[in-house]
């Protein structure tokens, strides 16, 4: 599923922050993380994922000098929803947040605001997906 088509069906919100924040060694707008992103999820859709920066050399580099993600996302804790694999991305890419039904109390909002207020991530999605059990079980 392609990300316009994640968008319409599964209930993505993006919202982006500013100023543009420091990622990857360089300013980087809102619209160049959903870029990012949107050009992430074609390769992921066509099935031509790349699996970038993911390597030992990318860990040990996020391990030494910290994390630098250019999004912030708040997905479902269902196990076939992974926001670095849909948006075909690499350790440290993405501040991920994930919840059961994706709903935001006290706690992920103030995980919301460590990634884009504290790690400066540029764009906020919210995405949620069809079927949910933890949806339906509520």
């Amino acid at each position: 599923m392609n990300f316009e088509n994640l968008r319409r069906r599964a209930g993505i919100l993006i919202l982006a922050a500013t100023p543009p924040a420091i990622a990857g060694g360089g300013a980087i707008t809102p619209d160049e993380a959903q870029q990012r992103l949107t050009d992430g999820n074609q390769r992921f859709s066509t099935g031509a994922a790349t699996n970038p920066r993911c390597d030992e050399a990318r860990r040990a580099e996020t391990a030494e000098k910290g994390q630098n993600p250019f999004a912030t996302v708040l997905t479902c804790s269902d196990s076939r929803v992974c926001a670095e694999r849909i948006f075909d991305q690499g350790v440290g890419d993405v501040f991920t947040i994930r919840v059961a039904g994706n709903v935001s109390d006290t706690d992920e909002i103030g995980t919301i605001e460590y990634g884009v207020g504290h790690l400066h991530t540029p764009l906020l999605v919210v995405m949620g997906h069809s079927s949910c059990g933890a949806v339906g079980a509520v």
